[in-house]
Parts: C-alpha cells; sequence; structure tokens
C-alpha cells in the first residue's frame, strides 16, 4: 500500500513511510486531544528533544518531515475513504493506514482543497489519477476482487491450546 502511495507521490517509499510515521507520531487522539495546545506542543518538543539527544541523524530526518507535514490543509474526512459510495472501496482494516497516507501525500503535493466528500475524493482522482491508481482495489485485494492480500491481512493473536479432559 504504502509504494502504492509514494509512486503516486513521485517519492521513495522510505521517505513516504517517515512522513507516515512522523504523521502518526503528532497525532492525538482520545481524551489527549482534548489537552490545551501548549500541552501538546510541549510533549512534541519533548519527545523531539529526546530524539535529537538520543540520535541526531534521524532527528534531522524527522525534523525535515515535520516541516513538510506542518502544511495547513483542511483533515481528511473518514467517511471519506470509509462510504460505500466512495469511488474506491477501502477495506476497513486499511482505512486509518489510507486516511494517514492521504494526509500526508497531500500535503507533499502541496493540495490545499478539501478531502471531506466521496464527490472530493472522485476530482482528486480525476486531477491526480496516480493516486487513484494508489487506491485501486488491485493494491490490496487478491485477483478474485475480494479477498484481502496475505500481506494486509491483520494479524491475530494465537489463543492458549485448550487442553482437554482425561
Amino acid at each position: 500500500v504504502e509504494r502504492a502511495f509514494a509512486e503516486a507521490c513521485g517519492i521513495p517509499a522510505e521517505d513516504l513511510c517517515l512522513h507516515v510515521q512522523v504523521w502518526e507520531a503528532v497525532q492525538f487522539t482520545g481524551a489527549v486531544a482534548q489537552w490545551p495546545t501548549e500541552t501538546l506542543d510541549a510533549l512534541r518538543a519533548l519527545a523531539f528533544g529526546m530524539l535529537r539527544s538520543s540520535d541526531p541523524q534521524k532527528a534531522a530526518a524527522v525534523e525535515r518531515s515535520l516541516e513538510l507535514l506542518s502544511r495547513p490543509r483542511p483533515p481528511v474526512r473518514g467517511a471519506t475513504v470509509g462510504s460505500p459510495a466512495a469511488p474506491r472501496q477501502v477495506p476497513p482494516v486499511l482505512r486509518r493506514l489510507v486516511i494517514s497516507l492521504l494526509e500526508v501525500c497531500l500535503r507533499v503535493q502541496g493540495i490545499d482543497s478539501p478531502l471531506e466528500s466521496v464527490e472530493d475524493l472522485a476530482q482528486l482522482f480525476v486531477t491526480w489519477p496516480a493516486l487513484g491508481n494508489a487506491m485501486d482495489g488491485s493494491v490490496w485485494f487478491e485477483a478474485d476482487g475480494k479477498t484481502l492480500k496475505e500481506e494486509l491481512r491483520p494479524v491475530r493473536p494465537q489463543g492458549k491450546a485448550k487442553h482437554k479432559a482425561k
């Protein structure tokens, strides 16, 4: 999935993966998301300071990524990729990843138009066909168009073996 989006963006997959990791690391969810902005900014600064002291080279790459990702744009609405009316169907297990990839790729490409409806997504595919290719069902489904590719299937924890009573 990441390779398909990286190809659409015209950047190496490793760069895109770093951007997505950084994007997801600086997003706060749940109750923490309601904390004051100053507190969230302090947490980000603390984490970045720790990285800088432990791995300055990686911190430089993360800093470049943060600069790119700080580009303001309207957030991608999850319902856009989760709707049955969407021009491309994204399996539920991949929706969070696809939304993060869209957030990053739209910033990489400098696209500021909102992505709030299936119509916005369809229009984006017209203006950026490579993105439509990255979200084609063949990226995540087997040839039957229904079965998720093995490498994308969620890993289920194996339960303890049940012992038979004698």
